[in-house]
């Protein structure tokens, strides 16, 4: 799929539950708490992936990576990180992690 298509389908799912009454906008939240705790994804997330067949998390939005990535492209970008060692941070998004020095008294 390409991207102006995942695109395209990210601002539909994203926009359907502004349509929606209060209430249904309030059970899809609920729901997508009890899917995040679960699943570590929300429904966006799970469907976009499904149509993409790809690994999708929105918060990779907030650093380099593509939204929707396949295991591959993700070891491909971890190995081109050459880090010794590696880290993620609260939204799941890696970095080379620096490991302290032992001190010599």
């Amino acid at each position: 799929m390409a991207g102006s298509s995942i695109k395209s389908l990210l601002v539909f799912v994203c926009l359907l539950p502004a349509c929606a009454p209060w209430y249904v906008t309030a059970i899809h939240t609920g729901a997508d708490v009890a899917l995040y705790e679960g699943t570590g994804k929300t429904s966006t997330e799970l469907i976009v992936g499904a149509a993409t067949k790809k690994d999708c998390r929105w918060t990779r939005s907030l650093g380099p990576l593509p939204l929707c990535m396949t295991p591959n492209e993700r070891l491909g970008y971890l190995l081109a990180m050459n880090c010794h060692t590696y880290k993620w941070d609260v939204l799941g998004l890696p970095s080379c992690a620096r490991i302290a020095k032992p001190k010599i008294f």
